[in-house]
């Protein structure tokens, strides 16, 4: 028990630090952003790592939706879709592909 609980208490000042550091990069343009990115890529990839199959599976299908909403957005806000049907299409698809990616994980996982 005391074991977990240094290791809880270790995780979470271990995160409050980290939360600083990313808020001192964020403010920082010119490398922070990069730093930044590259630090949550480490953190995720951790965490990654202590998942199962099935739950790896349902991160990385809510991972592309997420990615794809981003490039969504990205692209609404640079101006270059002109056709607000084709941003719509492309959206719909993108979750669609997602509820499909999360639906054959519950579906093999099941199976297992």
């Amino acid at each position: 028990m005391r074991d977990l609980a240094r290791s809880a208490i270790r995780f979470s000042w271990a995160m409050s630090v980290l939360s600083a550091r990313q808020a001192a990069n964020l403010v920082s343009p010119r490398d922070g952003w990069d730093r930044s990115a590259d630090s949550f890529d480490v953190v995720s990839h951790a965490a990654v790592g202590q998942m199962g199959e099935t739950m790896k599976g349902l991160y990385e299908a809510g991972d592309r939706f997420q990615s794809g909403m981003v490039d969504t957005m990205s692209r609404m806000f640079s101006g270059s879709w002109a056709n607000p049907g084709k941003m719509m299409n492309e959206t719909w698809e993108s979750v669609g592909r997602t509820v499909s990616g999360i639906k054959g994980r519950v579906a093999d996982s099941t199976e297992e």
